[in-house]
């Protein structure tokens, strides 16, 4: 991420000027971000549900072919299953990393 993204997107979506972006820190950037995230799923979930209206309502579809949920239209960004990491070192790897943290002073948390 650069500067450029990071301005374009509060004066773009935000509407602040450019010296009002000079002013705000990077911490205020990831607050700013996190609710336009949010203000955006809050309006797909609107429109997924307006959708899922129209589907039950209408006469044109077959009972067995209408969705039961708003979700079974389509998932939101949130409602998606997230992969698990999995480690895939092996276990004298993972001892070399144990043993450089401790080298370093760091304590491992598993």
């Amino acid at each position: 991420m650069d500067y450029y993204e990071i301005e374009s997107f509060l004066v773009g979506h935000c509407g602040y000027t450019c010296e009002q972006v000079l002013d705000l820190t990077f911490r205020d950037y990831l607050h700013k971000r996190e609710a336009y995230n949010q203000k955006v799923e809050q309006q797909w979930a609107m429109v997924r549900w307006e959708a899922w209206n129209h589907y039950i309502l209408s006469p044109y579809i077959k009972p067995h072919q209408k969705p039961k949920s708003p979700v079974e239209l389509f998932k939101l960004p949130s409602e998606r299953v997230s992969l698990k990491v999995v480690d895939t070192r092996t276990d004298e790897e993972k001892q070399e990393t144990r043993e450089f943290f401790a080298m370093m002073g760091a304590k491992m948390v598993n």
